[in-house]
């Protein structure tokens, strides 16, 4: 119904001084030569994304919208690629889902762009908001080129405009985009400039149509993360070279060595698929036992750091969960675990892209953090020209919960370790 061609080529800077349309005498203000539809008229008859304007003075229109539910689809680097991520997304709401159920069209139709630091689009993905009616009990995907994605609450700046034919133009989007680029600089807004938006609103058919481009409020930065030389003076950690990424400087690249290790599987919740802060103190305690004594020789075997916890996703779901400790390099005699769900084995070197973090976390707020991060960081590699596979993510935890000064780690996998999988 609501099929979108966005063939967008935005290989110039987007401050360019760019203007299609005539000024509006009232306000100064851009307007675009053909009136958007209504977007109120619009969502009276499909149901969109609902969001609040904010009272922030400029040509442009402020919005903050409510968490929400999409599919994605990363757009093929083809010159059919619009047309196939398009079809895998409505495949999906006409029944390629787990529960073969039809699911109703809504807008906008998103797409994302991720530029890199040579101007260059690095990746495209194109979404389709799940509506309310089966958001908290969405149908899984059948395609592995189609993911579902939580949004929590965030910012768009965007600008709407009409337009004639089938598709609008290539040229008009370029326009249009600087001119929304032009106003948020000059009203001293910040933005997520890699990431430009588009949304389309309308069937190729309809007789008044809407088109909107936009940017997303630029984030504040994650808290400092506590020196890691410090946090090695005095207690040791697992042994790695690291290196700086090239084009995300706030991403390295860890290559761990071969080491000695204990594990234990975390409890991953079968409906929501994710494990709990009781699982998780379960699975600290029976490694921490382990170290204390509840071994074969009553050893206490000195703390290292970090303490990992390893995702494994399946079908864009958490299927494991394992937590680890590393044990001291020293340490040659070792004996085996008394707990029949701890496991001692040695794990061949391994290679993560890493992003660093500080801050106190609060129970509360764990989930919304680590998922913030997470995104941090497959937006710093993307923005490089990197996309790992996010199919082993990890995090790694260096302070006490109580220390005032904290460094947390989220990562995802470069190389795959053939010899971590437990049997449990």
């Amino acid at each position: 119904m609501r099929c979108l061609i966005l063939a967008i080529v935005l290989t110039t800077a987007f401050g360019d001084n760019v203007f299609g349309g005539k000024g509006d005498p009232d306000n100064g203000c851009p307007v675009p030569e053909i009136k958007p539809a209504d977007l109120s008229t619009i969502c009276a008859e499909i149901e969109c994304a609902k969001f609040t304007k904010l009272d922030i003075d400029g040509c442009f229109e402020a919005r903050k919208y409510s968490p929400a539910k999409w599919v994605s689809t990363e757009v093929p680097d083809s010159f059919m690629g619009f047309r196939k991520a398009f079809k895998n997304l409505f495949n999906y709401i006409e029944g390629a889902n787990d529960q073969k159920e039809k699911i109703p069209m809504t807008a906008p139709v998103s797409n994302m762009l991720v530029m890199g630091s040579d101007e260059q689009v690095k990746v495209q993905y194109m979404s389709f908001l799940i509506g309310e009616a089966h958001r908290s009990s969405t149908p899984k995907p059948t395609n592995k080129d189609v993911m579902l994605v939580e949004e929590g609450e965030y910012t768009l700046y965007a600008r709407a405009f009409g337009y004639t034919g089938f598709m609008a133009s290539k040229s008009l989007i370029k326009q249009e985009f600087g001119i929304l680029a032009n106003e948020l600089k000059k009203a001293g807004v910040e933005v997520e400039w890699s990431y430009p938006i588009t949304m389309g609103y309308n069937s190729p058919w309809d007789s008044e149509k809407r088109f909107e481009v936009a940017f997303a409020a630029k984030a504040a930065p994650s808290p400092k993360p506590k020196d890691l030389d410090e946090i090695c003076k005095d207690i040791e950690c697992a042994k790695a070279d690291i290196h700086d990424v090239k084009g995300a400087p706030n991403v390295q690249r860890k290559d761990y060595y071969e080491a000695n290790v204990i594990m234990t599987e975390v409890d991953v919740d079968p409906t929501t698929k994710k494990a709990t802060t009781a699982a998780y103190n379960v699975a600290f305690k029976r490694l921490y036992r382990y170290i204390t004594g509840n071994n074969e020789k009553g050893m206490n075997i000195n703390m290292t750091v970090p303490v990992r916890n390893k995702l494994v996703i399946k079908d864009n779901e958490v299927s494991h969960q394992f937590m680890s400790f590393v044990l001291p390099a020293a340490l040659t005699d070792i004996p085996a675990p008394k707990d029949s769900k701890v496991v001692q084995t040695k794990e061949k070197a391994y290679s993560v892209y890493e992003k660093a973090f500080g801050g106190v976390i609060s129970e509360a707020d764990s989930e919304t953090v680590y998922s913030r991060e997470f995104k941090n960081l497959w937006a710093e590699l993307t923005v490089a020209g990197i996309k790992p596979d996010f199919q082993e993510l990890y995090t790694f935890e260096y302070t006490d919960p109580k220390d005032n000064e904290q460094r947390h780690e989220v990562a995802v996998l470069i190389s795959q370790n053939s010899d971590i999988a437990m049997e449990i």
